[in-house]
């Protein structure tokens, strides 16, 4: 590597963590620190995904691959369906239709040039980081929910009063991030590191029991049933990365992790506040066992299918199902529930936003295939990052910046680790590897 071509590695990874850096307080600067600024800055990554989409293609960090052309097609056709809606009157203004169109696609080519700049020493300081924020952001939460719903560490964002409630009494807490999604995506990924950590032995003993006292601490407060959904996400993808390797290390590694987690548990139980959320968790849980998750599914169903019948060929306007699009019409709700399938087919039209849900499912299950083969060499890493995103890249809200942030974010890291493994594969591995296509195949996606 010349010595140009380190520097503009080198930026890139600045430019990088400073985009996981305001991933992770973007909500804290709108809720508290520049309330009158809130709007602002719900853009405020754009900039630094612009300079990393720019440098990393000038540095040839960003290569028109198979993946970043179909992407590149997509957003031709996006632009194409934008104008038509200009010219004809759908939808809202040039500004609704440009955040429509950044929703989609500005920050998908961030989590190619990570899978190309970022190194192993990168890779661990990046989810370092998140391990030792963990703790402190799991305390805050349960400040969050013991306190008062009115009380001024419970604001929304413009400094208003508008979380989530999980119970009469009790929000459910975001943390330093604008709603509780916000957690769900940051302690996926800690939940990842700390298991990968675990099962290498990377980690100290006292940043393991803080981890996963983090993790179980938030998941305890959290009265979200879909954090409960993410976490359990990446324990199920660890286990089918040890019985795809079959690896004594592996399986010693996770029974260690999963006797830790019982400990932290036991330990927290014995706590107030955790034994409240406990309960409120156990009351939503109730919920879906009294068929509430086999209606919402039915939902979803409906909804889709409404969706492509209803929606007009040019769809009603890009980023009009977004909150953040609504609001600058004055209308802050969910025009199309909460659906994202349903807001993309309805926005796009049902030929290009079908196109565009096949190219996220198509991802998707590409990066899990490749996660999961690369998980035999014993590198459980980008298998458990993959666990941690798979759900936002099929269907998280992407009009919501927090769920697209960590989406892509994941994503990213998950794309870099599997490149890194593949390049680092022990020797006594190479001999269990599948077939040499199998791992150009799965090399192809770090590219």
């Amino acid at each position: 590597m010349t010595l140009q071509a380190e520097h503009d590695r080198q930026r890139l990874v600045l430019l990088i963590q400073l985009y996981a850096l305001l991933l992770v307080f973007e909500g804290a600067l709108r809720k508290w620190v520049f309330p009158s600024l809130s709007d602002p800055l719900l853009l405020i990554r754009d900039p630094v995904a612009i300079v990393i989409c720019v440098l990393g293609y000038r540095s040839k960090n960003l290569v028109l691959d198979k993946y970043m052309r179909s992407l590149f097609l997509l957003l031709a056709g996006f632009v194409a369906i934008g104008a038509l809606q200009l010219i004809n009157g759908v939808g809202g203004s040039p500004l609704v239709i440009g955040y429509g169109l950044r929703t989609y696609l500005l920050h998908l080519p961030v989590a190619f040039v990570m899978a190309r700049v970022l190194n192993p020493i990168d890779i661990r300081r990046i989810l370092l980081s998140f391990l030792w924020v963990a703790l402190p952001m799991a305390l805050l939460m349960a400040m969050q929910f013991e306190s008062s719903p009115a009380a001024w560490v419970n604001r929304s964002v413009s400094g208003h009063r508008g979380q989530m409630f999980a119970a009469p009494g009790h929000i459910r807490p975001p943390g330093t991030f604008s709603f509780v999604n916000g957690p769900i995506g940051f302690f996926s990924i800690a939940l990842a590191a700390l298991i990968a950590g675990s099962v290498e032995r990377a980690l100290s003993w006292p940043l393991r029991i803080a981890g996963w006292v983090a993790v179980s601490l938030a998941a305890a407060v959290s009265g979200s049933r879909s954090f409960l959904a993410a976490i359990a996400g990446v324990m199920i993808v660890g286990i089918a990365g040890w019985a795809r390797g079959r690896s004594t290390k592996l399986g010693r590694g996770l029974v260690v992790s999963a006797f830790t987690a019982l400990i932290a548990l036991n330990v927290l139980g014995s706590f107030e506040t955790v034994r409240d959320g406990a309960v409120v968790i156990q009351s939503r849980l109730d919920q879906w066992g009294n068929g509430g998750l086999a209606r919402r599914l039915l939902y979803d169903y409906d909804a889709i299918k409404w969706a492509v019948v209803d929606s007009p060929p040019l769809g009603v306007g890009l980023g009009a199902g977004t909150n953040a699009a609504a609001a600058m019409q004055g209308d802050r709700r969910f025009r199309w529930g909460e659906g994202e399938w349903p807001r993309v087919i309805f926005e796009a039209g049902p030929i290009l936003g079908l196109l565009y849900l096949m190219w996220r499912v198509w991802m998707t299950l590409a990066v899990g295939r490749a996660a999961l083969r690369v998980s035999a060499s014993g590198a459980l890493l980008p298998l458990l990052l993959w666990g941690a995103c798979a759900m936002s890249l099929l269907a998280g809200q992407w009009g919501q910046t927090s769920i697209q942030g960590f989406g892509v974010f994941t994503l990213g890291l998950t794309l870099a680790s599997g490149r890194v493994a593949l390049r680092h594969r022990p020797a006594a591995a190479v001999a269990r590897q599948p077939p040499a296509w199998v791992l150009r195949r799965a090399a192809s996606l770090a590219r």
